[in-house]
């Protein structure tokens, strides 16, 4: 099972300079060799799902039991920690 999603950022409320770090190449590779599963295996499972013409019900069950865990269903987006534009 994957971790549960502590929170959704919204791109709308970020500072994109200081988000550009975090969208490379090398952070992604990172994020993959650091955490098991990850989402290449997240994918190939989704992509299993479909070619095996599996149906919503199972689909829907892998996503809100495994991808989708939601910590607090409540908690609205935010930009992210470091993200936020800092009004002037």
């Amino acid at each position: 099972m994957f971790g549960r999603v502590r929170e959704f950022h919204s791109c709308a409320k970020q500072d994109h300079a200081k988000h550009k770090d975090s969208d490379s190449n090398e952070s992604a590779r990172m994020q993959v060799q650091l955490n098991d599963p990850d989402v290449i295996d997240a994918g190939k499972k989704v992509r299993q799902l479909f070619d095996r013409q599996s149906s919503w019900p199972e689909v829907e069950q892998y996503l809100s039991q495994c991808l989708f865990v939601l910590d607090d269903e409540n908690k609205p987006a935010s930009a992210g920690g470091n993200y936020s534009v800092i009004s002037r």
